[in-house]
C-alpha cells in the first residue's frame, strides 16, 4: 500500500541503475520503474545469482521540484520502501532525492532512513511510517549534511512508460516549466496537460523476473551544484 500522490511528470519511467552505494552486492544493470502515481518497484539480481530483490517504494509527502536555467532540476520528498529477501522484513522511512542534470542525462537517486520498522512488510507503508513523518531538508545537499549516510543509485538515461506521446510531453513539461519559471503559478498547466498520458500505460507490480533495459556503461556521473531558480510544490 502506499502512493496516491502524483509523480512529476519528467520523473515517469523506466531506468537502469549502472551503479549503488552497494556495487558489490547487486548485478548491473537492474531495471526500476517510476509510475505515475507515486509508486516504484525495482528488480535488483544478486551477483552471486542466489535471488532477486524486488523492492517497493512510495511518496508519502508532495514533492518538492527545483528547477533550474540549465534544465537540471533536483526533486525531494519523504517516502517508504521496502523489499524482498530482506532478515529483518522492515519497511523503511526515508527522505528522498532524485536529480538529472539535463535531458538525456542520468538520473541520480539519494535516500537517507529516517526511521526502520521490522516485521511490518504485511501493513500500509502510510500506517507504518506515520512516527516518522517530517518536513526533509530542502535539497540533497542539506539532508547529506543534516542526516547523511545515505543510499545513491545512479541510472542511465531513463525512458517513457508505455505511451509513445510520453517522450513529447516531458520535453513539453520541462520546457514550459523552464520557460515560465519566473511566473507563479503556471507551470502546472504543463503538467496537466500530460498527467493521463503515463496512466495509460498501467503496470504488474508481480514481474520478479523482469530484465534490466539494455545501457552503455560509458561516461561518467557527479552530482551538479546550480544557482536555483524556481521552487515549487505540485
Amino acid at each position: 500500500a502506499g502512493g496516491g500522490l502524483p509523480t512529476l511528470p519528467w520523473m515517469v519511467g523506466e531506468c537502469s541503475t549502472v551503479w549503488n552505494t552497494h556495487v558489490e552486492k547487486y548485478q548491473m544493470p537492474y531495471r526500476v520503474l517510476f509510475q505515475p502515481d507515486g509508486k516504484f518497484f525495482w528488480w535488483a539480481p544478486y551477483v552471486d545469482g542466489s535471488k532477486v530483490e524486488v523492492g517497493e517504494g512510495a511518496f508519502l509527502s508532495q514533492p518538492l521540484a527545483t528547477l533550474h536555467a540549465d534544465g537540471s532540476w533536483e526533486t525531494g520528498y519523504f517516502s517508504a520502501n521496502r523489499y524482498t529477501h530482506d532478515p529483518a522484513n522492515a519497511t523503511l522511512c526515508t527522505c528522498e532525492y532524485v536529480s538529472q542534470a539535463g535531458l538525456g542525462q542520468q538520473r541520480i537517486l539519494t535516500d537517507y532512513e529516517v526511521g526502520s520498522v521490522p516485521n511490518s512488510q504485511h501493513l500500509p507503508m502510510p500506517e507504518v511510517c506515520a512516527p516518522f513523518v517530517r518536513q526533509c531538508p530542502v535539497d540533497n545537499a542539506t539532508a547529506s549534511w543534516m542526516i547523511g549516510g545515505g543510499f545513491t543509485e545512479v541510472y542511465a538515461p531513463c525512458v517513457p512508460l508505455g505511451a509513445w506521446s510520453w517522450a513529447s510531453c516531458q520535453d513539453l513539461v520541462l520546457g514550459v516549466a523552464l520557460a515560465l519559471v519566473a511566473v507563479s503559478g503556471v507551470s502546472w498547466l504543463a503538467i496537466h496537460l500530460c498527467r493521463e498520458a503515463p496512466r495509460r500505460a498501467g503496470f504488474a507490480a508481480d514481474q520478479e523476473g523482469y530484465l534490466p533495459l539494455g545501457v552503455s556503461h560509458s561516461g561518467k556521473w557527479k552530482l551538479f551544484k546550480q544557482p536555483r531558480v524556481s521552487v515549487y510544490e505540485v
